[in-house]
């Protein structure tokens, strides 16, 4: 239950004179002789001039940081992919190779009604004569060991 009660408004001795303390030219007299703050203008602008360079070195850092950052994502995703490509790749070249092997294609081109054939014939364009007999005999010798084989 809340009950109708009137908060202090008195401050205690302690508190006053911390807060006295604080606020009085002691802790900024302390603060500029550990730290020299300008006090002409050449020197408020060479003050300024450190503190821009001091900042946007910071900047640059933070936004290369950003960048590093970016391109390792990017080149994780590629990585990434790129392991998935050559997964891919070695799946196809395994397929490949099983129906490119002669047992499989003999046996669909038995299943699409190939057989192997029982006689050889030739078909030649015009008929041997009597000086190129001898280059055709020779040519049909090669032919026929090359198809015996």
């Amino acid at each position: 239950m809340l009950q109708d009660t009137t908060i202090s408004t008195t401050v205690s001795t302690e508190l006053t004179t911390s807060l006295q303390q604080t606020f009085s030219g002691e802790t900024l007299r302390a603060f500029e002789q550990q730290v020299s703050l300008p006090t002409s203008r050449k020197a408020f602008l060479w003050f300024l001039l450190s503190t821009l360079l001091i900042c946007s070195g910071l900047l640059l850092y933070v936004l290369l940081s950003v960048q590093i950052f970016r391109i390792e994502t990017q080149l994780s995703t590629l990585e990434t992919e790129y392991q998935t490509i050559e997964r891919q790749n070695t799946n196809l070249v395994s397929d490949i190779a099983q129906q490119a092997s002669l047992s499989q294609l003999q046996q669909r081109a038995t299943a699409l009604g190939y057989t192997v054939p029982q006689t050889r014939l030739y078909v030649t364009s015009q008929p041997a004569t009597g000086a190129d007999a001898p280059a055709q005999a020779t040519s049909e010798q090669a032919s026929t060991s090359l198809i015996d084989r």
